[in-house]
C-alpha cells in the first residue's frame, strides 16, 4: 500500500502564501471588499521579495528566511482595525495558521513578533517602526522591507506615493492642486531625508533614496517654482 508522504516545510509555505493571496485578493485587490491602492496584494508581494533578499544578503539559514517570509506575508492581512492593533490582528491569524500546520512553539513566537515590529508610526515627518526597539534580526528586516520602496528605484517610488495618497485621500494626486501637490512632495522630501533602515543590508540593496529625494523636490519646484 503507498504511503503519502507528511507535508515538507516548503509544502506549507506554499500553501499558507496560496491562502494568504487570495485573501488578500479579495479583501484589497481591485473588485475586493475593501479595494486598497497601495496595501494590496501588489505590496505584500513586493515586501516578501524585499525582505527574503535582506536575509539572503545577511547569510541567514533558511529556517530564519522561512520565517521571515510567513511574517511578510501576513504582516498586512488585517488593516480594518486601526495602527497597532491591525498588526496584532494579523499575528494572531499568523500564528493560528501555522499551528494548523504544525510549525513549532517558537516558530510562531518569531514570526508573531516580526509582525508587531512592522507597526509604523509618522510623527515630526519621521517615520518610527516598532522593530527599531528590537533585538529581533527578522523583525528589523521585515520592518525594512515594508519600507523598502523608499530606497527603490524612482518609478517604483513615486507610483507607490501616488497610490499611497490616493488610498489616504480617497483620491487621486492629479486630482489636487498644483500647490498641495507640492506640499506633499516637500513632505516626502523631509520624509526620506529622515528615514533610517534598521539594517546595513537594507541600505545596500535599496540605496536610491537620494535620488528618491531629488525627484520629490523637483516635483515641487516644477508644480510651485520658488517665485510664487
Amino acid at each position: 500500500m503507498n504511503q503519502e508522504l507528511p507535508d515538507t516545510p516548503e509544502d506549507e509555505e506554499l500553501a499558507l502564501s496560496s491562502l494568504v493571496y487570495a485573501l488578500l485578493e479579495e479583501k484589497y485587490g481591485k473588485n475586493g471588499q475593501n479595494p486598497k491602492p497601495y496595501h494590496n496584494l501588489e505590496h505584500t508581494k513586493r515586501v516578501v521579495a524585499a525582505a527574503q533578499k535582506i536575509a539572503r544578503e545577511m547569510g541567514l539559514d533558511q529556517k530564519k528566511i522561512e520565517r521571515i517570509s510567513i511574517a511578510a506575508l501576513c504582516h498586512d492581512l488585517e488593516q480594518a482595525a486601526g495602527s497597532g492593533e491591525s498588526e496584532r490582528l494579523s499575528a494572531e491569524w499568523a500564528v493560528e495558521e501555522m499551528r494548523k500546520r504544525g510549525y513549532s512553539e517558537e516558530d510562531c513566537s518569531d514570526v508573531y513578533e516580526m509582525i508587531l515590529g512592522t507597526i509604523t508610526s509618522l510623527q515630526n515627518d519621521t517615520l518610527t517602526q516598532a522593530a527599531s526597539a528590537s533585538n529581533n534580526v527578522g523583525a528589523r528586516i521585515v520592518a525594512d522591507a515594508d519600507l523598502s520602496t523608499l530606497g527603490e528605484a524612482t518609478d517604483i517610488y513615486m507610483t507607490s506615493f501616488n497610490n499611497l495618497v490616493e488610498e489616504q485621500t480617497g483620491a487621486k494626486l492629479e486630482s489636487f492642486s498644483r500647490p498641495e501637490i507640492a506640499k506633499m512632495a516637500l513632505q516626502q522630501v523631509r520624509i526620506l531625508k529622515n528615514h533610517q533602515f534598521l539594517t546595513e543590508e537594507a541600505n545596500t540593496l535599496f540605496a536610491n533614496k537620494n535620488d528618491n529625494i531629488d525627484a520629490a523636490r523637483s516635483r515641487a519646484i516644477r508644480l510651485v517654482p520658488p517665485d510664487e
